[in-house]
């Protein structure tokens, strides 16, 4: 008998001998593969304000609304804690928890356990760290996700290793207008809505409606649109509107109107009339100053707008004579919808 337990016990202390060696590995495992460690201890039923962690504080980024759970350094009594207060970056020291009530990220978390210096904290949604979950300022809901690394990134990311830009990249949900403040740049034909400059000068002779010479850039214009086709007009290869026409005159040309004059299938020229899109009276008061007619709408209220094919002419009507006259119209073509 006494050999037998001799026997069993050198067993049962090799085997202990054995565990012990394996749990030392398992921890080791679990603590190189933690975020992070805490640096306070956790008094378990008591209100959780926030978590402290070891220097050097968290080895990786940690996502708003991903979770992670607390355990003890051998991975045991684990509880789990959704990141609500923001986005943490790398070597960050503090996970709030709590503050007076008052913030919308607050918990009411209350451990269950306690937990002492040294226990453990581990990632849980690896693929929202990594693919999921939104990154940058949660306070700016109009950041452009990009891909760096594995992980989001925007340009409300400015921290070192974060793949934050110092240019703007948002996107404005209530506009729709995308905004990349270090510019673009496409190999291929980009197709939107783009602006087109057309421009003419003109010897400017008679203080009444005429058209301008749009068409060919010629250097007269006309009382009247017809046979001033291809002087004036101008065929729209697409969609669009006109976004603005400016005027300059050698001469102060006092109040002036501008209007948008459109012709569509089976008409040669159009002319001025009820369905012209007006700008309205500017007064060109001074000589070579630049004046703007920025709002053109017809007499039922309908802004200006042409489709793909129609042929606009623009008419002006001045109090005065400019002499030597030039105009731009800034067209905003929608190459969505060409001819």
């Amino acid at each position: 008998m006494s050999r037998s337990s001799d026997k069993l016990n050198r067993d049962i202390r090799s085997v202990n001998t054995r565990l012990a060696v394996e749990e030392g590995k398992f921890n080791s495992f679990l603590l190189e593969n933690a975020f992070a460690t805490i640096s306070t201890a956790i008094e378990a039923g008591v209100r959780l304000y926030q978590i402290d962690l070891a220097s050097p504080g968290l080895k990786g980024r940690m996502l708003r609304y991903s979770k992670f759970v607390l355990m003890f350094p051998d991975g045991s009594n684990p509880t789990v804690i959704e990141l609500k207060v923001a986005n943490l970056a790398v070597g960050a020291t503090t996970i709030y928890i709590w503050a007076a009530g008052a913030q919308g990220w607050e918990q009411d978390i209350f451990p269950a356990f306690g937990y002492p210096v040294g226990s453990l904290i581990a990632g849980l949604d690896y693929e929202a760290n990594s693919i999921l979950a939104a990154a940058g300022d949660e306070n700016n809901n109009s950041e452009v996700q990009y891909n760096y690394g594995g992980f989001l990134a925007s340009s409300g990311l400015t921290g070192q290793g974060s793949g934050g830009s110092n240019y703007d990249f948002k996107f404005n949900l209530a506009s729709g207008v995308l905004t990349a403040g270090g510019g673009f740049t496409s190999a291929g034909l980009i197709t939107s809505k783009q602006r087109h400059v057309i421009h003419c000068g003109f010897a400017h002779a008679t203080a009444s409606n005429v058209y301008l010479p749009f068409g060919y850039g010629g250097i007269f214009d006309s009382t009247s649109s017809s046979g001033y086709l291809e002087y004036g007009g101008f065929i729209a290869p697409c969609n669009g509107y006109v976004e603005f026409i400016t005027v300059r005159g050698e001469q102060a040309g006092g109040n002036t109107s501008v209007a948008i004059n459109v012709a569509g299938p089976h008409v040669e020229v159009p002319s001025l009339g009820p369905g012209s899109f007006s700008g309205g009276n500017v007064n060109m008061a001074s000589d070579d100053v630049a004046y703007k007619w920025d709002t053109f709408t017809n007499q039922g209220g309908q802004s200006n707008s042409f489709n793909a094919g129609d042929v606009l002419m623009i008419s002006m009507n001045t109090s005065a004579m400019l002499q030597d006259a030039i105009a731009t119209a800034v067209l905003v073509l929608d190459w969505n919808n060409p001819l």
